[in-house]
């Protein structure tokens, strides 16, 4: 019994004795392949915005339209792309609500939605009636902000982000928010 009291000591000081001062710093490392640093990597890509005016949905677009993103626009498969339509104007600001957006009508429900590739976003109407039933406000005239947000961006760092909140992902992502274009109609919705 005695000696567990000194082994205990002994693993004391060992652990203890690993403590000091930082030594000095080691040597730099070898060089890149052949010798020569590598390339530079291209400035990274923080966010951007993009905005679509005249999106008009009907029965001959089988309400469904599609958004090509710019070819310099340069979109990763593990980006993410977020879809805002504009609500309505407000105090001269703009409101822009999410998409996936869910509006109940007379007829029934329908939902405004999206999907995306690296080249575009498609924008439709989803209802549980006929969607002939729907007027001119539901479906003319939107404007629709898509928010391509880095794949190394969207995990973890930034769980506490309200995505529905065009405001503040702009903010947190750093980009910088335009006004509507001076031609843009701007339609209050329902």
């Amino acid at each position: 019994m005695k000696s567990i009291p000194f082994i205990c000591l002994a693993f004391m000081l060992t652990f203890f004795a690993c403590e000091g001062p930082e030594g000095p710093p080691g040597p730099e490392g070898p060089p890149g392949q052949n010798g020569q640093d590598g390339e530079d990597g291209l400035d990274g890509l923080i966010g951007v915005t993009i905005e679509y005016e005249n999106i008009n949905f009907s029965e001959e677009n089988g309400y469904e339209v599609l958004l090509p993103f710019p070819e310099e626009l340069v979109v990763f498969e593990s980006d993410v792309a977020l879809v805002y339509l504009l609500w309505g104007v407000e105090s001269e600001t703009p409101i822009w609500r999410a998409l996936p957006n869910t509006i109940f009508t007379e007829f029934g429900t329908m939902q405004y939605n999206y999907d995306f590739t690296p080249v575009d976003v498609k924008l439709f109407i989803d209802s549980d009636f006929d969607r002939s039933q729907l007027g001119d406000n539901e479906l003319s005239d939107w404007i629709a902000r898509v928010v391509i947000v880095p794949s190394d961006y969207y995990g973890g760092r930034v769980a506490n982000i309200d995505y529905s909140n065009y405001y503040e992902v702009i903010e947190h992502f750093g980009i910088e928010d335009k006004p509507l274009s001076s031609h843009a109609v701007v339609v209050e919705r329902p």
